[in-house]
């Protein structure tokens, strides 16, 4: 454990000499996004709403690293990188009312681990309606991955930070789950689709994900990364080959949850009153009929 820890402390202070920098600011109609790299040289998400400054939500890349066992979540021994290497954000273009902004690694700056990670996000910049809405979504993508893990069961592990900045003053608030893909933090939520794709080539074959909290996991086996804590949350990756693509999402308000749940619980419900009513017609006409048979005697 201690040679681990020396480990992580020279690599952090050899990455975090490399830094690229830069930040882009994209102000919608209803709320401000700030992508850029912190102090410290992590990736990191502001939002707030323009009603509501004094509450700043921030998401924060923490690290990767790769763990077997699928219900301990093990850590492999050599696999955690911090996420302050090499970040370049560039503003992209908008399109179809949606800001494109780029968080990057330049090649080469994953310790020859990957070619390149990114973050895509995309930030709508269109009016909204009501207190639950979307302040972006980014699209992990990681191009030529090399498992340090022998095993195909390995899965691999991305944990960001979620903060609230009142008034200037950090908060690490309460994180709770709002159905399985989405934990709700001070007014804020973080989410994900519970899948995400991997292949060689164009990422094409489906792989499970999911998002947990510390709690979720065995503490001992989760790498010594700054801000790494109760405020954490955990993206986890089933194994992929070579490329992966996933596309997490932040917002306002409580979040998507498990929408399709409701939908079941809905459509069960409307079948079940459709049978009641169906029997209680059929009983109704055969009571009807037995009655006229009994007035023709």
């Amino acid at each position: 454990m201690l040679r681990q820890l020396f480990f992580l402390l020279a690599l952090w202070l050899c990455v975090s000499f490399v830094q690229f920098g830069s930040a882009v600011q994209v102000n919608s109609a209803d709320f401000q996004v700030n992508v850029n790299v912190e102090t410290l040289g992590y990736p990191q998400w502001s939002f707030y709403q323009n009603d509501n400054t004094s509450y700043v939500y921030t998401v924060t890349f923490v690290g990767l690293w790769e763990t077997e066992n699928s219900t301990d979540y093990d850590l492999v021994a050599n696999s955690p990188l911090p996420g302050n290497f090499g970040w370049n954000v560039t503003k992209g273009s908008l399109a179809n009312s949606s800001q494109a902004v780029s968080v990057m690694t330049a090649k080469g700056q994953g310790l020859g681990r990957y070619d390149t990670l990114a973050f895509n996000t995309h930030i709508p910049m269109n009016a909204v309606n009501g207190t639950d809405y979307p302040a972006g979504k980014f699209d992990v993508q990681i191009s030529n991955y090399k498992w340090v893990s022998a095993s195909e069961t390995a899965q691999l592990v991305l944990a960001f930070s979620l903060e609230l900045l009142d008034k200037d003053a950090p908060q690490r608030p309460n994180l709770t789950t709002h159905g399985s893909r989405t934990i709700d933090f001070g007014g804020a939520y973080f989410s994900i689709n519970s899948t995400a794709m991997g292949g060689p080539n164009t990422p094409n074959t489906s792989l499970s994900a999911m998002v947990k909290l510390q709690s979720d996991m065995n503490s001992s086996h989760i790498p010594l990364f700054l801000f790494t804590n109760s405020h954490s949350v955990y993206l986890i990756y089933d194994h992929f080959e070579t490329n992966m693509m996933h596309d997490p999402e932040f917002g306002f308000g409580a979040g998507p949850g498990n929408s399709y749940i409701w939908i079941i619980i809905i459509v069960v419900v409307v079948i079940a009153i459709i049978v009641i009513i169906l029997i209680a017609v059929i009983g109704f006409i055969l009571v009807r009929r037995r009655r006229r048979s009994y007035d023709a005697f």
